[in-house]
């Protein structure tokens, strides 16, 4: 693969979303889904999957999804107000951004912690290695 005279080993595309209570939750429409969002994760649990896709230039290609778990404690509405004021939440799968002030919401995660940021660094690590690239 090349762009501009320059080659390329690898490209690299991912997406983040939650699942929560039978539904894919993905990034906010806007404040009050955000706030809306954070007032049904409070005090429960949710999974977070991304899915990987590695195309390599010698046309072969490996998809993967990373599935981590994650339980949020239980915060009272003036809180949740707070972080969606700062307007972080709105750009998020799940409306939080656990590599920020997001965080404070987690009481535990069970899994890879860059997946739940956006991309399992681990895994992707790995099949680069595996592949003879790093």
């Amino acid at each position: 693969m090349k762009r501009n005279n320059e080659k390329y080993d690898v490209i690299i595309a991912s997406d983040t979303v939650i699942y929560f209570d039978g539904e894919i939750v993905g990034k906010p429409e806007d404040a009050k889904d955000a706030f809306r969002t954070l007032q049904r994760l409070r005090g429960k649990e949710h999974l977070v999957y991304t899915g990987v896709a590695l195309g390599y230039s010698d046309g072969s290609e490996e998809v993967f999804t990373e599935e981590t778990r994650v339980e949020f404690g239980d915060y009272p509405d003036r809180i949740i107000k707070q972080y969606v004021d700062s307007g972080e939440p709105l750009t998020r799968a799940g409306s939080y951004g656990i590599q920020e002030y997001g965080a404070v919401f987690v009481r535990a995660i069970h899994g890879c912690f860059s997946n739940v940021v956006g991309l399992p660094i681990y895994r992707v690590h790995s099949a680069l290695v595996a592949k003879g690239i790093l």
